[in-house]
């Protein structure tokens, strides 16, 4: 009988909540409560929108630098400080243990100096295998021929091109700086872009037989070894175990290695933690203004209920069953307004950058579902948890008093 009387209970506080909510008759009411709703939206919509870009701007710059760098790099003691690597780390590639790797790239790097016409460039040559590196992201997909007895390949980033009034495919000469001066002729095969400064204006791919045969360095030597991990997740343990399995080298990772350009990204995760605080603090104030509102326009409706037999906890029911639809639907319409606007960012880039001040030339999004669920979970239980305070009002209204001042 008691499980009975609970269940009216419930259905009758609840048919009178969905009332109240369509009753359009009741303008003010039905006004507050379209306010509150949009008010909601605004603000996940704009933190899942500010997530995803955050989001975006991470991953397109992890990515750049760990295809340009990989993740780790095994030098001589001595180079671990040095940019070029002088200095040459002894290492047989094929006795490290490939668990957890998924490339080892050997590199040597030379300093020169590239002449076009009258135009000089001060550039690090980066000898790879420039064979196995027809995967790199930021090149074209083929590569000129040239000749390998003659003439030196060079892969140039835009902007040295530009500097030196290049074109692909054309000749320049190549200046090493050593004890004995060389020249050597090189031709432009392919191009890269970046858009990251440090690596586009100094950096020159070559293949590394051709610096190997400059230094005189045999094989198994190199300036030194960059290894690429499974995921970002494992760099650090592959590190340690890198530094105990070979004596005598310096393991660095691309964090230590480049510690500016994620530091700025850690600032940018800083960034939507706060815009995230100030938009749940905005929802928060809303749905108790709201629910405030609510209780003084339904002081005497809540007075007579009162009368009649009602408890507080039924009218509890009925205010909190009005302020989940409210906080629910404006998640709902946040979240569509999010998903229209992140496909607009993802397929027609309408937002342009400086790729020198952002590293890129539109904003990127990355859609993380994790990130999605947990904004709005939290987002709704925390609105949910703040409608207590202004809730706890209805037992303190008298309805001795509103029936006599009614």
């Amino acid at each position: 009988m008691e499980r009975v009387y609970l269940c009216v209970v419930m259905n009758w506080s609840v048919k009178l909540a969905k009332s109240l909510r369509k009753d359009k008759t009741l303008q003010r009411h039905y006004f507050i409560q379209v306010i509150c709703q949009l008010a909601i939206a605004l603000c996940i919509c704009t933190v899942l929108i500010s997530s995803f870009l955050i989001r975006g701007f991470e991953k397109t710059i992890e990515d750049k630098i760990f295809n340009f760098w990989s993740h780790i790099r095994i030098s001589n003691l001595g180079n671990s400080v040095n940019p070029i690597g002088e200095s040459p780390v002894r290492i047989d590639t094929k006795s490290i243990d490939p668990k957890n790797i998924v490339k080892i790239t050997p590199v040597i790097n030379k300093g020169a100096l590239l002449k076009h016409e009258e135009n000089i460039e001060g550039i690090v040559l980066r000898g790879i295998d420039i064979g196995a590196k027809q995967a790199f992201d930021y090149t074209r997909p083929q590569q000129l021929s040239y000749l390998k007895e003659s003439e030196v390949p060079l892969i140039l980033s835009n902007r040295t091109m530009d500097k030196l009034n290049l074109h692909l495919g054309d000749p320049l000469l190549i200046n090493i700086i050593d004890s004995t001066a060389k020249s050597l002729r090189a031709k432009v095969v392919n191009t890269y872009s970046t858009n990251i400064e440090e690596f586009d204006e100094q950096i020159a791919l070559t293949d590394i037989k051709v610096i190997q045969k400059i230094n005189r360095w045999d094989s198994s030597e190199y300036s030194w070894v960059e290894v690429q991990a499974q995921t970002k997740d494992d760099i650090t343990a592959l590190a340690e175990r890198l530094y105990t399995q070979l004596p005598d080298v310096a393991v660095d990772t691309i964090y230590s290695i480049y510690p500016q350009l994620f530091d700025w990204l850690a600032l940018m995760k800083k960034n939507e933690l706060i815009i995230f605080i100030v938009m749940l603090i905005v929802a928060i104030v809303n749905i108790m203004s709201t629910i405030s509102i609510f209780v003084i326009e339904k002081t005497k409706l809540i007075g007579m209920l009162k009368v009649l037999g009602a408890k507080n906890k039924s009218l509890y029911d009925m205010m909190y069953y009005q302020v989940a639809m409210i906080i629910l639907r404006g998640v709902l319409i946040g979240n569509g307004l999010a998903i229209a606007l992140t496909a607009i960012l993802y397929y027609l880039k309408p937002i342009k950058l400086d790729p020198s001040i952002y590293y890129v030339s539109y904003a990127p999004i990355l859609f993380d579902w994790k990130a999605a669920i947990f904004i709005n979970l939290l987002t709704i239980i925390t609105c949910l948890i703040s409608a207590y305070l202004p809730l706890r009002t209805i037992s303190k209204i008298s309805p001795i008093k509103v029936v006599e001042f009614s």
